[in-house]
């Protein structure tokens, strides 16, 4: 099962590798001043699989959720800018945090160019297991990765 998508007449499926995931459980019920959750309905026509935030300063969050090929729930993170510029660092940061969880470990995925897939090119994303960490310990006990 999968839910579809759709962004500028193009639809995508969610949750290919198994089904979608409800967001009730997963998405922040409590959000930062002047944070506001936004109608993502154009997205997501199903408000239990995607969720859409807006922050004060202009960010746009798209929050959706799977469990993918591996097994594993998967949270996926769209960051974008009303600015029409890509997010800052920090401002992933921020967005890590408040959406995936500051204990948790999200992804930015550089895949082989022959799988890479952008339907808009100043929307950056993370992706954050929701059963666990999926890579090693790269810090090997100092201080920085």
């Amino acid at each position: 099962m999968s839910a579809t998508v759709t962004y500028k007449g193009v639809s995508y499926r969610v949750g290919e590798g198994g089904r979608p995931l409800s967001l009730e459980m997963i998405a922040p019920h409590i959000l930062p001043s002047g944070w506001a959750e936004s109608d993502a309905r154009r997205v997501f026509p199903e408000r239990d699989y995607g969720r859409g935030y807006r922050s004060p300063t202009g960010l746009l969050v798209l929050l959706s959720a799977s469990i993918e090929d591996d097994r594993k729930r998967w949270l996926h993170v769209s960051i974008s800018h009303r600015g029409g510029r890509l997010p800052t660092w920090g401002e992933m940061c921020q967005c890590k945090d408040l959406f995936c969880g500051a204990e948790r470990t999200a992804y930015q995925i550089h895949p082989p160019q022959s799988k890479h897939i952008s339907i808009h090119e100043k929307v950056l994303h993370l992706w954050c297991p929701l059963d666990g960490s999926v890579t090693p310990d790269f810090s090997r006990g100092g201080e920085t990765i």
